[in-house]
């Protein structure tokens, strides 16, 4: 408030200069011109004398109650510094008539153009309320605060700032509105993606049920109870897969969303990261999984299906592309603040380019080949370990394998706020 009050001090006291330098111009000018009638005549100076107070009111902006009153001092110092014998009597009615049109024009002028400011203020006034309409309603609907008024109430900025302000509102809106828009086409492209993946991989198991369900049907009879048993865990297994690929979709789908919560308690990491490992090797193939302990012999503070999540991840990518029989190598270390599981194979590996995209949803590398999945395991991984206020990182080369490390803080200052908003 004390630098506006300043500001309008300033511009106070620069109109007051001006005001002054203008009526010292108009006097000192028509002044000027009636000594110079002794030199050339009176028509000249005459002519220069009615024109400036004729061009007063439009050079000086007066008022037309303003511009009388200088009209009338200019008159007066032409007529003082004007020789005596220069004005004969019978010119003087001329002269006056003169003089006296000029000043009833000039007070006309300045009362019409005066008039033609209130009508130009008066609009600008209407437009600046206006605008400050819209702007309020911009504040309200993009949370912009104290655009056009102080605390007070009082006015706070003049039409070229407000719309400057709506000129900046806009663009921001305009930025939101192409940065949200690339997010709906990114967003409708993974999807479309993801569709695409998931009827690749349901056309796998279904033509693998379709194919066993018909030998069954048509050939049961002359089947061996083995060949029959066969067929059976072919389906068994195809439906399986159809689950576990719904189960990921509809689990990142609510990670994604901001619907998992973590849910602390005592886990027994050594004993799950074993049982994990034994469903794997069960299901996966004939990899050898080590299972490594080290640290302080405590429960730590996890959610027990994340932590569960994280493991069966990370164990399936491992045997998933890990041919033949390599060694899956599970370490974890419980330390007094935070826990670390690091997985390592020594299969396929993930490529450079493909590293930095690695736990975006729907992403897989490029040297995968036929080995089937969504690109969903490691985005759903991602999204537990940070939901417990952790990182997950990974150390690739190409043909040598990977490493994932995830690191897990107990007690996370996240999880406190979120309990407590």
């Amino acid at each position: 408030m004390a630098t506006k009050k300043s500001q309008d001090g300033k511009r106070a006291g620069t109109r007051r200069s001006g005001f002054a330098a203008g009526v010292a111009v108009v006097v000192a000018v028509l002044a000027t011109a009636g000594w110079m009638t002794r030199l050339f005549g009176l028509s000249a100076p005459l002519g220069v004398a009615v024109g400036w107070v004729m061009l007063g009111p439009m050079v000086f902006r007066w008022s037309a109650q303003v511009q009388g009153g200088v009209a009338i001092a200019g008159i007066g110092a032409f007529a003082m510094s004007m020789p005596a014998d220069t004005v004969l009597p019978e010119r003087l009615p001329s002269i006056l008539l003169a003089l006296g049109a000029a000043w009833l024009l000039s007070v006309v002028g300045a009362s019409l153009l005066d008039s033609q400011r209130d009508a130009d203020r008066l609009e600008r006034r209407r437009s600046v309320e206006r605008i400050q309409q819209a702007v309020a309603g911009l504040e309200i609907r993009a949370g912009v605060a104290n655009l056009t008024t102080h605390a007070d109430g009082s006015p706070d900025v003049g039409a070229e700032d407000i719309v400057g302000s709506i000129e900046r509102i806009a663009v921001g809106l305009g930025r939101a509105m192409v940065e949200q828009r690339k997010e709906v086409l990114h967003e409708r492209e993974m999807n479309a993606h993801f569709i695409g993946q998931a009827a690749h991989e349901f056309r796998t198991p279904l033509t693998v049920i379709q194919t066993a369900a018909e030998a069954l049907k048509l050939y049961s009879g002359r089947m061996s109870s083995h060949a029959q048993h066969v067929r059976l865990v072919k389906i068994e297994e195809s439906v399986q897969q159809m689950t576990d690929l719904l189960r990921n979709a509809l689990l990142f789908s609510r990670a994604d969303a901001g619907k998992i919560k973590c849910e602390r308690q005592p886990v027994d990491l050594r004993a799950l990261a074993q049982e994990v490992s034994r469903d794997i090797q069960a299901n996966m193939g004939e990899h050898e999984i080590v299972v490594t302990v080290r640290g302080a012999a405590r429960l730590p503070q996890l959610d027990p299906s994340l932590a569960r999540e994280i493991l069966i991840n990370l164990l399936t990518n491992a045997a998933k592309y890990s041919p033949g029989t390599d060694k899956i190598e599970v370490e974890v270390f419980t330390g007094s603040t935070e826990v670390r599981i690091k997985v390592t194979d020594h299969g396929i590996g993930i490529a450079p380019d493909d590293q930095k995209h690695v736990f975006e949803a729907f992403r897989r590398g490029d040297n995968v080949g036929d080995i089937p999945g969504t690109g969903l395991g490691l985005a759903i991984t991602k999204r537990a370990v940070e939901n417990h206020g952790g990182t997950i990182t990974l150390e690739s080369k190409v043909g040598s394998g990977t490493t994932f490390t995830v690191s897990l803080p107990e007690r996370a200052a996240t999880d406190a706020l979120r309990r407590t908003g």
